[in-house]
């Protein structure tokens, strides 16, 4: 037993009292078992959570708070080890010095929270560029360390580049900054060397950033170890320029930069125009004021060296002059002045200047800060035309969103065509644009809408298929775009002066890359400009746009159209199986539409009948009984008195009718004419007082389209001879229904009616049946039923 798993035994008989001693010590051991293992438990929680807090701890001694990259220290540990790596298997490793530009002056401006979120972003950028290897650390403040295993000088510059173009197309808005109102960085390289310590090499690298940051600041520095601080003509440096997309060489951008040097010292002059001209610039020179502002308009710079101290117009005013004029204001200008004139340096720079240069000049931070200005104007004519571009595809794109917004509601191709042409007319600027379709026989293309054609030249345009721009266009789904006389001679036939006013112009076809469904045309253009690559983007876009539209509308009205015929044929089918009722469908639509057309001159009537409810009404009306498909002819022709069994099946069509046509309508989502005739055929029998079936609505319960029909077809029923029933003259259905008033009908409806009485008569007879065969086998008794045959 103690083998099976049993902890203790009594042998029979037993004592009471010890099994319950048992038992007691038992229970106080098994309790003392499970709270051991709950102790235990919580020790082994505690103990994971300490190592977790542990973990947390050491993973917090180790990253910065703010962008959980490597602190400082262990940032420094890391580097050490790696140095020790790379001098004892002689390989080399470079360090990046990364320091965001005036960070001190966006937290000032924004606040030190968004100064922390900027960090993080650039802590993330420096995650993403670097490799998973690279040892990625905030070495303090708004500086960041890069240090990268086995990469030599060059690849470790082009590294810092992709940094430094990186954080320039995270686009971070910095109010203060002189760059293009963004967040920059400066970044130095340095390598290691073999006998170097890392230190030295961190030291080089910081070194580096110094010299970028003083050259202008948005650069890459990457410095040998050779190099020292001051700079000279021989100082072994390669400086990395930012630039914007589309990048170009730097023997392409230097070689067409233009300077102007403003001064007027001839030796000082001639210094700068000497260095500038080697380093592959084109330079003009001016030595007053007034010269200066005229060769700034014939020359066009892209950097002024100005003096300040000038005989006349001095550099200060001339500054200002060039701020004030719109062409040339936002042209970067530097400021030359002598080491002890700093009135003038601040006075420069409130002027609108953009940097500075103290006299003596050297050479090599001249062509720097020139470099830089260079970068700094190019950037801003790209920002500006970025700008420019984005805000007219925002513009287009709206325009579009509109536009498709208008085309899913239009529910005629006549309601596209006002909103196509007037989208295309703003985007381009056409002032001839039109619209063709082809005839019902597909053989000529004709315009169905357009503007600056005049009406009387428009209606008789006809394009053969196939022929001429519009039809080849039509035919092959191939836009044909001439921008100028030689691209029309191309095509190998002459310019359709008829149908378009002038050159450039477009003609695409509107439709789905299957079929065509039209062609839009557009010339006219202002001053005969050519169409830009956006533009025929823009139309291109637009016309899949309208066509895909005009594609679906058609398909939509061919189905509609289908769908309406083959319910009014089945609406028919089911009254022709009465040779009776003839053309009683007829009838009873054009007797609704007349009353509902009465009844929207009055309120509250006019804002719920418009022209949409009397175009659904007249195509539900005629299935208002589509049910009687499902009643026994024994029950529908009979001629004589119905039993209250066969009433009772007779009263089905109404919901039989109602099922059909829900069914119909759950594969037309959203199709109000359904929903009508699904009112029309349930409830046109329910009268107002409530006594009517098949839900016994009273009042406005019953839809407004079935009290309308139900009244129709009551004086279409008195009207009309039927199998079981002889018809009464028309003034004798109008008694009846006008007494009927507030019991059966509406009395609203009953006063439309009225109103249209003499109408009402003069249709009737207009559409009344064709005679009967008299020796058609007939018992009529409807005699019994005449006075009440409307209400079954």
């Amino acid at each position: 037993a103690f083998a099976a798993g049993g902890c203790d035994y009594v042998t029979k008989p037993y004592r009471v009292d010890e099994l319950l001693a048992r038992i007691s010590v038992h229970v106080r051991l098994r309790r003392a078992e499970q709270e051991l293992n709950r102790r235990n438990e919580q020790l082994e929680s505690l103990t994971r959570q300490l190592s977790e807090a542990n973990a947390e701890l050491a993973d917090l001694s180790r990253t910065d708070a703010i962008t959980h990259l490597l602190n400082r220290r262990a940032w420094q540990d890391a580097a050490q080890q790696e140095h020790k790596r790379a001098s004892r298997y002689g390989s080399e490793y470079s360090i990046i010095m990364v320091d965001v530009d005036h960070f001190k002056a966006f937290n000032d401006t924004q606040g030190h929270q968004r100064g922390d979120e900027c960090l993080i972003r650039i802590a993330k950028c420096l995650k993403t560029v670097c490799r998973d290897v690279d040892l990625t650390g905030r070495y303090g403040g708004e500086e960041f360390v890069v240090l990268i295993p086995q990469t030599g000088g060059q690849a470790a510059s082009n590294l810092a580049e992709r940094i430094r173009q990186s954080i320039w197309d995270m686009g971070i808005a910095h109010p203060a900054s002189s760059v293009a109102k963004r967040v920059t960085a400066s970044l130095g390289v340095a390598t290691y060397t073999e006998g170097e310590s890392w230190e030295s090499v961190l030291r080089n690298a910081d070194d580096a950033l110094y010299l970028a940051k003083r050259a202008g600041r948005n650069m890459v520095h990457a410095m040998s170890q050779s190099l020292q601080l001051e700079e000279s003509e021989n100082s072994a440096c390669t400086l990395t320029k930012h630039e914007t997309a589309p990048v170009e060489s730097k023997t392409e951008r230097d070689h067409e930069a233009r300077v102007l040097v403003v001064e007027d010292n001839p030796a000082s002059a001639k210094l700068c125009e000497g260095s500038l001209t080697r380093a592959g610039y084109a330079v003009a020179t001016a030595s007053t004021g007034d010269e200066a502002l005229k060769k700034v308009d014939s020359f066009g710079p892209d950097v002024i060296l100005m003096d300040v101290l000038m005989p006349g117009m001095n550099g200060v005013e001339c500054t200002q002059h060039i701020r004030r004029d719109p062409e040339h204001y936002d042209v970067p200008i530097i400021i030359l002045s002598a080491r002890d004139e700093d009135g003038d340096v601040l006075a420069g720079l409130d002027a609108g200047a953009d940097e500075y240069l103290t006299k003596p000049i050297h050479t090599k931070e001249l062509l720097l800060r020139v470099r830089s200005m260079v970068s700094l104007y190019r950037e801003r004519r790209e920002l500006l035309r970025s700008y420019k571009l984005r805000g007219e595809h925002t513009r287009v794109l709206s325009m579009v969103l509109e536009l498709c917004e208008t085309l899913r509601a239009a529910s005629t191709l006549e309601d596209t065509f006002e909103h196509l042409i007037r989208v295309i007319e703003q985007i381009t600027g056409c002032k001839r644009v039109s619209i063709m379709l082809p005839d019902e026989d597909e053989q000529y293309l004709k315009i169905v809408r357009c503007i600056g054609i005049k009406p009387q030249i428009a209606s008789k345009i006809r394009i053969p298929i196939g022929a001429a721009h519009a039809g080849k266009v039509y035919e092959s789904r191939t836009p044909v775009i001439v921008n100028n006389p030689k691209e029309n001679s191309l095509l190998g036939e002459g310019y359709e002066s008829r149908y378009f006013a002038s050159m450039p112009m477009i003609a695409m076809s509107l439709g789905t890359p299957s079929e065509s469904v039209g062609v839009l045309n557009l010339t006219d253009r202002p001053d005969d400009q050519p169409f830009q690559p956006h533009e025929l983007e823009y139309v291109d876009l637009i016309a899949k746009v309208a066509g895909t539209a005009m594609q679906a509308i058609r398909g939509s009205q061919a189905r509609s159209e289908a769908r309406d015929s083959i319910m009014l044929a089945l609406a028919e089918l089911a009254e022709r199986r009465d040779r009776y009722t003839g053309r009683h469908v007829d009838r009873v639509s054009e007797f609704s539409v007349m009353i509902a057309d009465q009844l929207r001159q009055t309120e509250p009537y006019a804002s719920v009948i418009d022209e949409e409810f009397i175009s659904y009404l007249k195509r539900a009306a005629p299935l208002h009984d589509i049910g009687k498909v499902a009643i026994p002819d024994g029950i529908l022709l009979k001629p004589g008195r119905l039993s209250m069994k066969e009433i009772a099946i007779m009263r089905t069509h109404t919901t039989i009718g109602a099922e059909t046509i829900r069914s119909v309508a759950c594969k037309s989502l959203g199709t109000p004419f359904f929903e009508m005739a699904e009112q029309i055929a349930c409830y046109h029998h329910e009268w107002w007082d409530g006594t009517g079936y098949p839900s016994g609505l009273a009042g406005e319960e019953i839809p407004l389209p079935a009290r309308i029909v139900a009244l129709a077809d009551v004086y279409d029923a008195m009207t009309t001879d039927r199998v079981y029933k002889d018809s009464i003259d028309h003034d004798e259905a109008c008694t009846i229904i006008l007494n009927l008033s507030g019991t059966q009908f509406d009395p609203n409806i009953t006063e439309a009616f009225h109103q249209q009485c003499d109408k009402l008569k003069r249709l009737s007879i207009e559409l009344a049946d064709p005679p009967v065969d008299s020796s058609a086998e007939d018992t009529k008794t409807g005699s019994q039923l005449a006075s009440t045959s409307w209400q079954i």
